[in-house]
């Protein structure tokens, strides 16, 4: 069930993509092209790894390829882009220079984003001596050491990424002295130790320790068969964690200690995580050799095992600790298991005063054996937390607002409780021929009265009603749908489902691009002076660049005749704009004033 996200498109990406050249891969390239084209296209990621500089952006077409090292910086303004263009680009060869697909070394602000690398003989995204690095969206299966590793790497992050079957260790590593790490919204399962690993390693130098991680919105589960927690944390400071789903792994859910990190990992702010431990697995939250000043609110932990129970503290660890308003199982330790505390002995000294101990999977959840770990109605979990958190988590691990009923509930999910007790559980958008297809699957517990659809209007920029149309549902499943005309551009829309009181409830966005081919230049060639014949285009601009690719112009009013006098003759892109998004290219030869 929870095996992928909804994605956005790369809407952060393209304003980069306009600041420098961009290069094209496809397995139709030759490494001797000048990559400026699809048609003039690179065959290999190497070849464009060591073409590109900061602005530069690699679009990289269906296909299979060995992987690439890149040692070049991009800057904040421009930094380095490598995206792939479909969702079938595959990585299944190691680079040239180490045994990993991806390899970042020495080099700053790069993102990787959408691609497949698989079976590679370490990792299959490695980013060493490389600050603000972003992977995004990218799968990493069956590589033999990690999925993605980092190594003194300041401010990286990692988002909607799947990283699964690593055979020796690690899903995601965040390792030796990387500061300010965020690690959210991805899945990491079936990997033989952690599901999320973070060390901050003295023995390589710096201070040792990962200040200041944030880690959210993940799902982890069937993770750590040869040890290591789903979420593995030596030598960390100030770490924040909250609305991770942690279900079915075979080692500790959360484990904070010191081993190989230069200090220990202390300050931890545990919050709205659902914890759901196998019945071979350890301990849900371990705190050892001084891992104080952790603070626990608003999760559900249940473990399974036998006599292990919930929380594993030293007493090195309790010095500023402090759990409460959970949802838990009994047993609770003090001393590494040797001896177990019930609810009782537990709250006896001062903790989980106002803390619920008899959870139970049939109760608190929808379907557990199904994997749907949502809140169940009537669950002990609704409305059961607080609010004075530090800081505020307003929305669930689904972007849900929290406090939708009296008080946030606990675990990862907010429960959709109140007046109208309904949720999308899917939205899809595709082009058909000429229409673009909106679908849509709403659970209901309460009747439902009539859906909405809504696009954005880039003129008003507001979502404005579309389509509508009255149902009538009281109770299961409603799949609907509509059907647009498919004119030419970026489109964004939601689905909103409505009681009779007018409550709603409201889908994720969605979008689609509709290529623009309906447009045409002319004089080609020009002396200096070009008419574009376009579609009815809301906010559309031109982009004029030169053969290498650089950034001459950008033509705000494309109802106007474009003037290129001044520029000296020879071959252009004009690249056909609407806000960020492009549309389509063409070439135009530009002959003397």
């Amino acid at each position: 069930m929870y095996k992928k996200y909804i994605y956005l498109p790369a809407l952060f990406l393209l304003p980069w993509i306009l600041s420098g050249a961009t290069y094209y891969v496809s397995p139709q390239g030759n490494d001797g092209n000048s990559g400026l084209s699809p048609g003039n296209a690179f065959r290999t990621l190497q070849q464009s790894a060591i073409t590109v500089v900061a602005g530069d952006s690699v679009f990289v077409a269906d296909s299979t390829y060995a992987g690439f090292d890149i040692r070049t910086s991009g800057t904040a303004a421009d930094p380095i882009v490598f995206l792939a263009l479909g969702s079938q680009v595959i990585i299944n060869r190691r680079n040239p220079v180490t045994t990993d697909g991806i390899n970042i070394e020495d080099a700053d602000w790069i993102e990787i984003r959408g691609f497949q690398v698989i079976n590679q003989p370490r990792a299959g995204i490695r980013a060493v001596n490389a600050d603000h690095i972003t992977i995004r969206d990218n799968t990493c299966l069956n590589n033999f050491k990690w999925g993605i590793f980092t190594g003194f790497t300041d401010d990286f992050l990692a988002e909607y990424n799947e990283c699964a079957n690593s055979t020796d260790e690690h899903g995601i590593y965040v390792s030796n002295s990387s500061d300010r790490a965020i690690i959210r919204y991805n899945i990491s399962h079936h990997n033989r130790a952690a599901g999320l690993h973070f060390n901050g390693d003295i023995s390589q130098g710096e201070d040792g320790i990962n200040h200041d991680p944030q880690v959210y919105g993940n799902i982890l589960y069937r993770n750590g068969l040869g040890g290591g927690a789903a979420i593995n944390m030596d030598g960390n400071q100030n770490a924040l964690i909250y609305n991770n789903l942690i279900y079915d792994n075979y080692a500790t859910g959360i484990a904070l200690y010191q081993i190989d990190g230069g200090g220990p990992s202390i300050n931890a702010r545990i919050y709205h995580n659902t914890i759901v431990q196998d019945p071979s697995a350890r301990w849900c939250i371990l705190l050892t050799d001084g891992a104080s000043g952790a603070t626990l609110r608003n999760n559900i932990l249940i473990n399974r095992h036998s006599f292990r129970g919930i929380i594993n503290i030293d007493p090195a660890s309790r010095t500023g600790f402090s759990s409460d308003y959970n949802v838990t199982t009994n047993w609770f330790t003090l001393d590494d298991g040797n001896s177990v505390l019930d609810s009782s002995a537990w709250k006896a000294l001062g903790y989980d005063t106002h803390s619920f101990f008899s959870a139970n999977l049939t109760n608190l959840f929808i379907n557990y054996p199904g994997e749907d770990l949502h809140l169940a109605p009537g669950a002990k979990a609704i409305n059961f937390g607080i609010t004075t958190l530090s800081p505020d988590v307003a929305t669930d691990l689904e972007g849900k607002l929290r406090t939708t009923g009296g008080a946030p509930d606990a675990g990862a999910y907010e429960s959709v409780s109140g007046a109208l007790p309904l949720f999308w559980t899917h939205v899809s958008i595709r082009r058909e021929s000429h229409l673009i297809e909106i679908r849509g699957t709403l659970e209901t517990d309460e009747r439902a009265e009539k859906i909405i659809l809504e696009e954005w209007n880039q003129r008003t920029e507001a979502f404005t009603v579309r389509d509508s149309r009255t149902v009538s549902i009281a109770h299961g499943t409603l799949k609907t749908g509509f059907s647009l005309p498919a004119s030419a551009g970026w489109h964004r829309y939601r689905l909103h489902a409505q009681n009779a009181s007018g409550n709603k409830i409201t889908s994720p966005e969605i979008y689609i691009q509709v290529p623009t081919e309906d447009w045409s230049i002319f004089p080609n060639p020009t002396a200096g002076l070009i008419f574009l014949r376009l579609p009815d285009l809301d906010n559309a601009s031109l982009v004029v660049r030169d053969a290498m690719g650089r950034t001459i112009r950008w033509i705000g009013n494309t109802r106007e005749p474009v003037n290129l006098h001044g520029l000296p003759p020879g071959k252009y892109l004009l690249t056909l704009m609407q806000d960020i998004h492009t549309l389509g290219q063409k070439w135009i030869l530009k002959a003397g004033d």
